[in-house]
């Protein structure tokens, strides 16, 4: 599989600072949080489209009306992907007068 990179946060110094990793891990926080109502509203959606296929089809006489059936191009829903969430953190981090340091775990 190979190497992985991991995340050494060593915090600011100053109140100001702390106070500014708060604002940043709640940004975190609700950037994860829509990504995973966005996937899950996804899901959701392709479920509705897939119960509405099987009800026409199951209504159709014959094959040929049943073909008709097909509700159109199925959306495919991935994971949630919150490596922007991590990006964006550690820049805020950053920006607050905290460290990252980026290490290999082999």
């Amino acid at each position: 599989m190979g190497p992985t990179i991991r995340y050494r946060y060593f915090p600011p110094t100053t109140d100001n600072g702390l106070l500014c990793v708060a604002i940043c891990k709640n940004s975190r926080t609700q950037c994860r949080e829509y990504a995973q109502s966005h996937y899950e509203q996804c899901r959701m959606q392709e479920k509705m489209r897939r119960m509405q296929e099987e009800n026409c089809r199951l209504r159709s006489k014959d094959k040929e009306a049943a073909s008709g059936c097909f509700m159109g191009f199925h959306e495919f829903c991935s994971s949630p992907n919150t490596s922007a969430c991590e990006r964006d953190y550690d820049q805020c981090y950053q920006d607050c007068g905290g460290e990252v340091e980026a290490y290999v775990v082999e």
